[in-house]
C-alpha cells in the first residue's frame, strides 16, 4: 500500500472504531486533525478516489453488467463446444 493510502486507512478504521460515519468529509476532516490531509495529497486525492470507487446506488446497473457478461461467455464456451455436444 502507499503510505497516502496507509493514512487514508488508518483514519477510516478510527472512525469505524468510534462508530463515526465514514465518508469523504469525516475522512478528510480526522485526516486535517491529526495534520495529515496534505501528507496524503490534499482533498484533491480524496476526490480521486472517491470518484474512482463503484457506487452502492449503482449496484443494480453493475449486477446487471455482469449477468450481461456472464450469459454472453456462457453463450460463447456453449457455441465452441456445441460439436461435442450435438455429435451425432
Amino acid at each position: 500500500y502507499s503510505p497516502s493510502n496507509q493514512l487514508i486507512a488508518a483514519a477510516i478504521w478510527e472512525l469505524a472504531t468510534d462508530q463515526t460515519t465514514i465518508d469523504f468529509v469525516t475522512v478528510g476532516e480526522r485526516l486535517r486533525a491529526r495534520n495529515q490531509l496534505t501528507n496524503i495529497g490534499g482533498p484533491e486525492y480524496l476526490v480521486e478516489l472517491q470518484n474512482a470507487t463503484p457506487s452502492v446506488s449503482s449496484a443494480a446497473h453493475y449486477a446487471t453488467i455482469i449477468s450481461d457478461f456472464s450469459a454472453s461467455e456462457q453463450t460463447a464456451m456453449f457455441s465452441a463446444n456445441a460439436e461435442r455436444y450435438f455429435r451425432i
